[in-house]
């Protein structure tokens, strides 16, 4: 292994230096210190492998984009990815992920791998700065992770000097099960969002990789007449076929000439083995982009909750019978998802000066009871008025200067959360107006609208203020709110019919009619549904 100085030499002369700054022995020490020693390890942004040799004596995997340092990996260090702004984590699976990334791209990097690992821990080296970014703490939270800092230093005696402070952070991604440690990959927000980071297209000619010319031979065979299912099983079958026989030929190769290749005959045949994993977790990836008809109803959370139970339980051949088992599996789970995200998106609006509680409801609360922004422990039994004031999910964004005239990350999250909610809740919200379609300013009122089929206009659903200080302003249309309150007291219990509805919230019975059990059900027809197979 070349020493850092000719290595940095190397990269600067070939103009392949992406900001690699080697890790340094303290930080590695107190990563290992965490690790057992034989996990299946992924650095992202690798460098020359060193963390790697490291951290583990288990398997080993690499992202790595600088050409130099690639050629500097020692033989068992598998790479499986180059450019990380083109990779999904989502088909790599192992134990760890361990990354330093470049400081000028930290967030990014870091909200990336947070949303998309499928490892236990993740171990990430970042500037102090991290824990005022609300990108990153929007991960960590849809993740459900726990997060501990187990190091705090700086580069200034690294072999490639720098003034920067760093934390070291431990990630967690699994919940203890009886002792054991099961994954629970809860990733993050979605309809866009699941576009951009379930990309089936990674720039290159690798047999496993689906890129346009795929998707063009789908969409031929859809217009021919045939079910999308059908036809992904036939592809997938075609090149899960050309990937055994490039195994099978490997297998056949004389192992003196491998030997006087200097080549692993066991590396190569665990990164085909890597690459056929991938390739079923990548035609799993491209039927479930065909649920727009679920997936448009989900918020965030909600998506990334399904997909990650999804791609957790993907990794097993492409088939019919498997296809149809999974689609049963997503119509059964999505009206429970439909319920929390309405729970979840009307607990976020909790606060103090909101509620008001029902008419039957007498317990006093005191500002001590909500000290701390906590909910008292026995709150229970309440509802919103139409006009709410937010100071806990965030306002306009000021923090990144890019950014001017957007709303906060959490903001815009919970802004289109809601809009899904109000969806499922019959209001049409389908291509009508979303957080990022406005210019905000402090105090600006925008007005979200939703497509009112009966008199063909475009009605108001709600509207927003959002403010400097964090806090959002809401004025909700009186039938929008009146469908929440009624929703979130029947599914949490509190309403158990129209009239105690109409009673305990104190409205006319004819208002509760159409709000009452109003929230969005699935039918069991799932196979038209979806739209994936052909009508008998």
């Amino acid at each position: 292994m070349k020493t850092t100085n000719a290595l940095l030499q190397t990269i600067k002369a070939e103009n392949c230096d992406y900001n690699w700054y080697p890790t340094t022995d303290d930080i590695l020490a107190s990563v290992k210190s965490h690790l057992k020693g034989n996990e299946s390890l992924l650095d992202v942004g690798a460098g020359d492998g060193r963390s790697l040799k490291y951290l583990t004596n288990g398997t080993r995997y690499a992202i790595e984009k600088s050409k130099p340092l690639i050629k500097s990996l020692d033989a068992d260090i598998f790479i499986i990815g180059t450019d990380f702004h083109e990779q999904t984590l989502l088909d790599k699976r192992c134990d760890v992920i361990f990354s330093n990334p470049p400081f000028s791209e930290f967030e990014m990097w870091a909200q990336k791998i947070i949303l998309e690992a499928q490892a236990t821990f993740v171990f990430l080296v970042l500037p102090e700065r991290w824990a005022k970014s609300d990108a990153i703490a929007d991960a960590i939270k849809q993740r459900k992770a726990k997060v501990e800092v187990i190091h705090q230093t700086d580069f200034t005696v690294a072999d490639r000097p720098a003034r920067a402070k760093v934390d070291v952070l431990k990630i967690e991604l699994a919940a203890k099960v009886y002792g054991y440690r099961s994954p629970d990959l809860n990733v993050d927000p979605f309809t866009l969002w699941f576009d951009t980071n379930f990309p089936l297209n990674t720039n290159d000619d690798n047999a496993n990789d689906i890129g346009d010319a795929v998707k063009d031979e789908i969409q031929t065979q859809l217009v021919a007449g045939q079910d999308l299912v059908s036809i992904l099983e036939q592809l997938y079958q075609r090149d899960f076929n050309k990937l055994l026989n490039a195994y099978s030929a490997i297998c056949d190769v004389d192992g003196s000439i491998l030997s006087e290749l200097d080549i692993d005959k066991k590396v190569l045949a665990g990164g085909l083995k890597q690459k056929a994993a991938s390739l079923k977790d990548k035609y799993w990836r491209l039927l479930f982009e065909n649920l727009e008809k679920v997936t448009d109803r989900l918020t965030a959370t909600s998506r990334s909750e399904m997909f990650s139970v999804l791609t957790k339980n993907t990794h097993v051949d492409f088939t019919s019978g498997n296809a149809f088992g999974i689609l049963e599996w997503v119509i059964k789970n999505a009206n429970q998802y439909f319920d929390q995200q309405l729970i979840d998106c009307y607990s976020t609006m909790l606060e103090k000066a909101n509620v008001i509680l029902y008419k039957s409801n007498s317990r006093v609360f005191t500002d001590e009871d909500w000290k701390y922004c906590r909910k008292p422990d026995d709150l229970s039994h309440y509802k919103f008025d139409y006009r709410i004031v937010l100071s806990r999910v965030g306002g306009l964004d000021t923090y990144w200067s890019h950014r001017r005239g957007e709303l906060a990350e959490r903001a815009a999250s919970f802004v289109n959360d809601l809009c899904t909610v109000a969806h499922n809740l019959g209001y049409d919200t389908h291509g009508c107006e979303r957080a990022g379609d406005f210019d905000w300013e402090s105090g600006k009122k925008c007005i979200f609208h939703f497509y009112h089929h009966t008199n063909e206009t475009k009605e108001q659903l709600f509207q927003i203020k959002a403010f400097k200080n964090g806090n959002l302003h809401l004025s909700f249309s009186k039938s929008f709110i009146c469908k929440l309150n009624v929703e979130f007291g029947r599914l949490v219990g509190w309403l158990k019919s129209k009239h105690e509805a109409a009673e305990e919230l104190d409205l006319p019975l004819e208002e509760v009619e159409d709000c009452f059990d109003s929230n969005l059900q699935l039918s069991n027809d799932y196979q038209l549904l979806l739209g994936v197979v052909k009508a008998a």
